[in-house]
């Protein structure tokens, strides 16, 4: 990358401690969501980083096995908002497993991306890097704490001084059934205080993993995937300098580190679609039903005059939307970063260089050329491809009649 003079008021210890800063900026927040499942990769290997995602594990399984029970109760009676519960479920468990998986791909991503960041030193390097972080730290700050906005309702409208004895008479015996933040009334309603505190404890504990899981895996995807968009931008800013030097000597030095990090940021991509293809797949497929199940609770919640569960509904939508949207934009602008590095390539002065230097021109193309095909939303078994605004809006169109 291009180097700027360093004056001497700014001192080495004082570059570094800006560097520190700018990564603690850009990963901090998803370093957190990480280890509270244990999903950090630089701590995968540890024994109480697999004590907390068996642990997360444990609660979407167990909040599985709690609400098909409920289901299986009740049969006559199922509960839209019950079965949008169990869809979160599976897709927060998909996304553990996936990504404690592909563990050592994560690592080799945030590693690079990290050591990046502390060797830049261009003033608009710089600032391209802070704009993507700002922006992706940014969603999730609100994508993640809009999503413990909406539960906070679900539990403090089943707390004991908040929520309504509901007398239901099974084998004509009359007993009050306490509420819970999963809707389990029926399966857990006859627990005895002690009990009924300790699960109404573990229930929110449920909650706060299935959000973490679900939503905390997609921001850290969008951060992640913004951050490595904005090396891409780095690099084309570095093409940029190509017709800057006056002998091909110079030219091929630089053309010899701009192919080589090429090569590395498309890695470096490719390692990051392979991680989350399949969490696509079960998004497209998940969300789809989980809208649908949102959409006959509106309604309901509407002709009952509930206007609290009208409105929460419908911010669950939105977040749903937005959900598909990360994947969406963040795709769309790790693709265009790629294609924009060939196409400053091609726009230095390549005519008046050397045929060696046109042949790396042309290697940079080709580069571009094969790998662009960033994936964005869902073609057929995990694969996927890039789609227009206008497109993606007529899709959410048809998925919200």
């Amino acid at each position: 990358m291009r180097q700027r003079s360093v004056t001497p008021a700014r001192t080495m210890r004082e570059q570094s401690e800006v560097s520190d800063s700018d990564v603690r900026y850009a990963y901090s927040l998803y370093e957190i969501i990480y280890r509270v499942m244990g999903l950090w990769p630089f701590t995968c290997q540890n024994i109480g980083s697999w004590g907390l995602t068996i642990f997360a594990c444990t609660t979407q399984i167990t909040m599985i096995l709690f609400m098909t029970g409920e289901t299986i109760i009740s049969a006559s009676q199922v509960d839209p908002q019950l079965m949008s519960f169990l869809s979160c479920n599976f897709l927060s468990l998909t996304k553990i497993i996936v990504v404690r998986a592909n563990w050592s791909k994560m690592q080799l991503v945030i590693k690079d991306l990290i050591s990046a960041t502390n060797f830049l030193h261009d003033s608009k390097a710089l600032a391209i890097v802070r704009a993507r972080a700002k922006l992706g730290r940014t969603i999730c700050i609100y994508q993640l704490g809009g999503t413990y906005f909406v539960c906070l309702p679900t539990i403090i409208a089943t707390l004991p001084i908040f929520a309504t004895i509901v007398n239901e008479t099974v084998n004509d015996t009359s007993s009050g059934l306490r509420s819970f933040p999963l809707q389990t009334s029926r399966l857990f309603g006859g627990l005895s205080t002690s009990l009924y505190v300790i699960m109404f404890g573990y229930q929110i504990i449920q909650l706060f993993f299935t959000c973490t899981g679900n939503v905390g895996n997609d921001v850290c995807f969008f951060g992640i995937a913004l951050n490595l968009t904005a090396q891409f931008e780095c690099l084309a800013l570095n093409c940029e300098s190509i017709s800057e030097p006056d002998t091909d000597v110079s030219r091929e030095n630089i053309f010899s580190g701009t192919i080589k990090r090429q090569v590395e940021l498309i890695e470096l991509a490719k390692h990051l679609e392979r991680t989350f293809n399949l969490i696509i797949l079960c998004i497209v497929s998940a969300n789809c039903s989980q809208i649908c199940f949102y959409g006959i609770l509106i309604i309901r919640s509407a002709r009952a005059g509930d206007l609290v569960v009208c409105i929460n509904t419908i911010i669950c939508v939105i977040i749903l939307t937005l959900q598909m949207f990360m994947y969406s934009y963040a795709g769309d602008s790790l693709s265009r970063a790629i294609e924009n590095v060939g196409t400053t390539a091609y726009k230095c002065l390549w005519y008046e260089m050397s045929p060696a230097n046109k042949q790396n021109v042309l290697f940079i193309l080709l580069q571009e050329h094969h790998q662009s095909h960033w994936l964005v939303l869902l073609r057929h078994a995990g694969y996927v491809q890039r789609i227009k605004y206008f497109t993606f809006s007529k899709i959410h169109i048809v998925m919200c009649r």
